[in-house]
Protein backbone atom coordinates (compact mmCIF):
# COMPACT_ATOMS: atom_id res chain seq x y z
CA UNK A 1 0.00 0.00 0.00
CA UNK A 2 0.98 3.63 -0.30
CA UNK A 3 1.32 3.94 3.49
CA UNK A 4 3.82 1.07 3.63
CA UNK A 5 5.86 2.66 0.86
CA UNK A 6 5.71 6.01 2.66
CA UNK A 7 6.74 4.35 5.91
CA UNK A 8 9.70 2.65 4.23
CA UNK A 9 10.72 6.00 2.78
CA UNK A 10 10.60 7.59 6.24
CA UNK A 11 12.60 4.69 7.66
CA UNK A 12 15.29 5.11 5.01
CA UNK A 13 15.44 8.85 5.70
CA UNK A 14 15.61 8.38 9.49
CA UNK A 15 18.37 5.77 9.12
CA UNK A 16 20.48 7.72 6.66
CA UNK A 17 23.73 9.24 7.84
CA UNK A 18 23.14 12.48 5.95
CA UNK A 19 19.85 13.01 7.77
CA UNK A 20 21.48 12.50 11.17
CA UNK A 21 24.35 14.82 10.28
CA UNK A 22 21.87 17.46 9.19
CA UNK A 23 20.05 17.14 12.54
CA UNK A 24 23.34 17.55 14.40
CA UNK A 25 24.04 20.67 12.36
CA UNK A 26 20.61 22.06 13.28
CA UNK A 27 21.33 21.31 16.95
CA UNK A 28 24.52 23.36 16.70
CA UNK A 29 22.53 26.17 15.06
CA UNK A 30 20.09 26.07 17.97
CA UNK A 31 22.87 26.65 20.47
CA UNK A 32 24.32 29.45 18.35
CA UNK A 33 20.94 31.22 18.41
CA UNK A 34 20.64 30.70 22.17
CA UNK A 35 24.12 32.17 22.67
CA UNK A 36 23.30 35.20 20.51
CA UNK A 37 20.22 36.06 22.59
CA UNK A 38 20.99 38.84 25.05
CA UNK A 39 19.22 41.56 26.99
CA UNK A 40 19.31 45.18 25.77
CA UNK A 41 20.56 46.24 29.20
CA UNK A 42 23.54 43.86 29.08
CA UNK A 43 27.06 44.86 28.08
CA UNK A 44 26.55 43.37 24.62
CA UNK A 45 23.14 44.98 24.25
CA UNK A 46 24.53 48.46 24.93
CA UNK A 47 26.83 48.11 21.91
CA UNK A 48 23.92 48.44 19.47
CA UNK A 49 23.75 51.89 17.79
CA UNK A 50 19.97 52.04 18.21
CA UNK A 51 17.23 50.08 19.91
CA UNK A 52 15.45 49.42 16.62
CA UNK A 53 18.48 47.55 15.26
CA UNK A 54 18.49 45.42 18.38
CA UNK A 55 14.79 44.67 17.90
CA UNK A 56 15.39 43.65 14.27
CA UNK A 57 18.20 41.35 15.30
CA UNK A 58 16.02 39.77 18.01
CA UNK A 59 13.22 39.31 15.47
CA UNK A 60 15.61 37.40 13.18
CA UNK A 61 16.57 35.19 16.13
CA UNK A 62 12.90 34.48 16.81
CA UNK A 63 12.36 33.46 13.19
CA UNK A 64 15.38 31.17 13.38
CA UNK A 65 14.14 29.52 16.57
CA UNK A 66 10.69 28.90 15.08
CA UNK A 67 12.21 27.49 11.89
CA UNK A 68 14.45 25.14 13.86
CA UNK A 69 11.53 24.03 16.02
CA UNK A 70 9.61 23.19 12.83
CA UNK A 71 12.60 21.18 11.51
CA UNK A 72 12.85 19.18 14.74
CA UNK A 73 9.11 18.56 14.62
CA UNK A 74 9.49 17.14 11.10
CA UNK A 75 12.36 14.98 12.35
CA UNK A 76 10.21 13.52 15.13
CA UNK A 77 7.33 12.80 12.73
CA UNK A 78 9.66 11.08 10.25
CA UNK A 79 11.16 8.89 12.98
CA UNK A 80 7.78 8.00 14.51
CA UNK A 81 6.39 6.97 11.13
CA UNK A 82 9.59 5.24 10.00
CA UNK A 83 10.44 3.15 13.07
CA UNK A 84 6.99 3.05 14.65
CA UNK A 85 5.73 4.63 17.89
CA UNK A 86 6.64 1.67 20.13
CA UNK A 87 10.20 1.43 18.89
CA UNK A 88 10.55 5.20 18.99
CA UNK A 89 9.72 5.52 22.70
CA UNK A 90 12.13 2.73 23.69
CA UNK A 91 15.11 5.09 23.45
CA UNK A 92 15.35 7.68 26.21
CA UNK A 93 17.00 10.10 23.79
CA UNK A 94 13.90 10.09 21.60
CA UNK A 95 11.73 10.78 24.65
CA UNK A 96 13.82 13.82 25.56
CA UNK A 97 13.62 15.03 21.98
CA UNK A 98 9.84 14.59 22.00
CA UNK A 99 9.56 16.65 25.20
CA UNK A 100 11.58 19.48 23.65
CA UNK A 101 9.54 19.39 20.43
CA UNK A 102 6.22 19.45 22.29
CA UNK A 103 7.31 22.35 24.50
CA UNK A 104 8.50 24.23 21.40
CA UNK A 105 5.08 23.79 19.83
CA UNK A 106 3.39 24.99 23.02
CA UNK A 107 5.67 28.03 23.07
CA UNK A 108 4.96 28.82 19.40
CA UNK A 109 2.21 31.34 20.17
CA UNK A 110 4.34 33.36 22.60
CA UNK A 111 7.25 33.32 20.14
CA UNK A 112 4.97 34.62 17.38
CA UNK A 113 3.63 37.39 19.66
CA UNK A 114 7.15 38.45 20.58
CA UNK A 115 8.11 38.47 16.89
CA UNK A 116 5.22 40.81 16.06
CA UNK A 117 6.10 43.01 19.03
CA UNK A 118 9.72 43.28 17.86
CA UNK A 119 8.58 44.24 14.37
CA UNK A 120 6.13 46.91 15.56
CA UNK A 121 8.26 48.39 18.36
CA UNK A 122 9.40 51.97 17.80
CA UNK A 123 12.42 51.68 20.10
CA UNK A 124 11.20 54.07 22.79
CA UNK A 125 10.99 51.32 25.41
CA UNK A 126 13.80 48.75 25.33
CA UNK A 127 11.86 46.39 27.60
CA UNK A 128 8.60 46.59 25.66
CA UNK A 129 8.99 43.13 24.11
CA UNK A 130 10.46 41.30 27.08
CA UNK A 131 8.81 37.95 27.63
CA UNK A 132 6.97 38.11 30.95
CA UNK A 133 5.67 34.57 30.64
CA UNK A 134 7.66 32.35 32.99
CA UNK A 135 6.43 29.19 31.27
CA UNK A 136 7.82 30.42 27.96
CA UNK A 137 11.23 30.99 29.51
CA UNK A 138 11.19 27.51 31.00
CA UNK A 139 10.22 25.99 27.65
CA UNK A 140 13.07 27.79 25.88
CA UNK A 141 15.48 26.59 28.56
CA UNK A 142 14.47 23.01 27.80
CA UNK A 143 16.05 23.40 24.37
CA UNK A 144 19.38 22.83 26.06
CA UNK A 145 18.38 19.18 26.35
CA UNK A 146 19.22 18.86 22.66
CA UNK A 147 22.85 19.03 23.74
CA UNK A 148 22.53 15.31 24.48
CA UNK A 149 22.21 14.67 20.75
CA UNK A 150 25.77 15.83 20.22
CA UNK A 151 27.02 12.76 22.05
CA UNK A 152 26.74 10.90 18.74
CA UNK A 153 29.63 12.97 17.45
CA UNK A 154 31.83 11.88 20.37
CA UNK A 155 31.45 8.11 20.95
CA UNK A 156 34.45 8.01 23.30
CA UNK A 157 32.88 10.71 25.44
CA UNK A 158 29.75 8.59 25.70
CA UNK A 159 31.80 5.70 27.08
CA UNK A 160 33.39 7.99 29.65
CA UNK A 161 29.99 9.32 30.73
CA UNK A 162 28.68 5.77 31.16
CA UNK A 163 31.75 4.81 33.21
CA UNK A 164 31.37 7.93 35.36
CA UNK A 165 27.70 7.12 35.94
CA UNK A 166 28.63 3.64 37.16
CA UNK A 167 31.17 5.11 39.60
CA UNK A 168 28.63 7.64 40.84
CA UNK A 169 26.83 5.03 42.95
CA UNK A 170 30.05 4.15 44.77
CA UNK A 171 30.76 7.85 45.24
CA UNK A 172 27.33 8.40 46.80
CA UNK A 173 27.87 5.43 49.12
CA UNK A 174 31.24 6.84 50.24
CA UNK A 175 29.72 10.28 50.84
CA UNK A 176 26.92 8.70 52.85
CA UNK A 177 29.43 6.88 55.07
CA UNK A 178 31.39 10.11 55.60
CA UNK A 179 28.23 12.04 56.52
CA UNK A 180 27.12 9.33 58.96
CA UNK A 181 30.59 9.33 60.57
CA UNK A 182 30.59 13.12 60.92
CA UNK A 183 27.10 13.02 62.40
CA UNK A 184 28.10 10.38 64.96
CA UNK A 185 31.16 12.35 66.06
CA UNK A 186 29.10 15.54 66.20
CA UNK A 187 26.57 13.86 68.49
CA UNK A 188 29.42 12.45 70.59
CA UNK A 189 31.02 15.89 70.85
CA UNK A 190 27.74 17.47 71.91
CA UNK A 191 27.29 14.78 74.54
CA UNK A 192 30.80 15.06 75.98
CA UNK A 193 31.48 18.76 75.59
CA UNK A 194 28.01 20.20 75.82
CA UNK A 195 28.32 22.14 72.58
CA UNK A 196 30.31 24.94 74.24
CA UNK A 197 33.70 24.71 72.64
CA UNK A 198 33.51 28.33 71.58
CA UNK A 199 34.87 31.05 73.87
CA UNK A 200 32.70 33.98 74.85
CA UNK A 201 32.58 36.65 77.52
CA UNK A 202 30.24 36.05 80.44
CA UNK A 203 29.21 37.85 83.58
CA UNK A 204 29.54 36.62 87.14
CA UNK A 205 25.76 36.52 87.46
CA UNK A 206 25.48 34.04 84.56
CA UNK A 207 27.18 31.26 86.55
CA UNK A 208 25.23 29.24 89.06
CA UNK A 209 25.25 25.81 90.61
CA UNK A 210 25.49 22.95 88.11
CA UNK A 211 26.54 25.33 85.33
CA UNK A 212 28.69 23.70 82.68
CA UNK A 213 32.01 25.50 82.27
CA UNK A 214 35.45 24.66 80.91
CA UNK A 215 38.30 24.09 83.32
CA UNK A 216 41.64 25.33 82.05
CA UNK A 217 45.06 25.76 83.71
CA UNK A 218 47.00 28.76 82.38
CA UNK A 219 50.29 27.57 80.89
CA UNK A 220 52.64 28.68 78.18
CA UNK A 221 52.87 25.42 76.28
CA UNK A 222 50.70 23.74 73.67
CA UNK A 223 48.08 22.83 76.25
CA UNK A 224 47.23 26.52 76.66
CA UNK A 225 45.56 26.50 73.24
CA UNK A 226 43.18 23.71 74.26
CA UNK A 227 39.79 25.03 75.48
CA UNK A 228 39.97 22.80 78.55
CA UNK A 229 37.86 20.05 79.97
CA UNK A 230 34.17 20.40 80.81
CA UNK A 231 33.31 20.76 84.49
CA UNK A 232 30.28 21.51 86.64
CA UNK A 233 30.07 24.26 89.25
CA UNK A 234 29.38 22.50 92.54
CA UNK A 235 30.24 25.31 94.93
CA UNK A 236 30.27 29.10 94.83
CA UNK A 237 29.74 32.16 96.95
CA UNK A 238 25.99 32.69 97.14
CA UNK A 239 26.53 36.39 97.84
CA UNK A 240 28.34 36.59 94.46
CA UNK A 241 30.99 38.75 96.08
CA UNK A 242 33.82 36.46 95.02
CA UNK A 243 34.96 34.99 91.71
CA UNK A 244 36.05 31.69 93.29
CA UNK A 245 34.21 28.52 92.24
CA UNK A 246 34.37 24.90 93.25
CA UNK A 247 34.40 22.80 90.06
CA UNK A 248 34.03 19.10 89.40
CA UNK A 249 35.32 17.87 86.02
CA UNK A 250 32.86 15.96 83.89
CA UNK A 251 35.19 12.94 83.85
CA UNK A 252 37.63 12.15 86.61
CA UNK A 253 37.47 12.67 90.36
CA UNK A 254 39.71 15.74 90.58
CA UNK A 255 38.50 18.93 92.20
CA UNK A 256 39.63 22.42 91.38
CA UNK A 257 38.92 25.68 93.16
Amino acid sequence: SWFQRFRMLCFDIASSKKFNNMILFLVCCTFVLLILEHSPSSALGRLWPSTQQYFRFSAVLQVGQVALAFCFCVEMVVKVIGVGPKKYVRKWLNLLDAVVVITSLVDFSSSFQRFRCLQQADGSDIFACNDKNIAGKVFRTLRLIRLVKLRRMFPNLTKQVVAAAKCFKSFLAMCSIILITLFCFAVLGMDLLGGKLYRHDFQRADIGLNSLVFLRWPTHDLASSIPGIPAYVVGLDERKASSSFLLQPLYGAAWKE
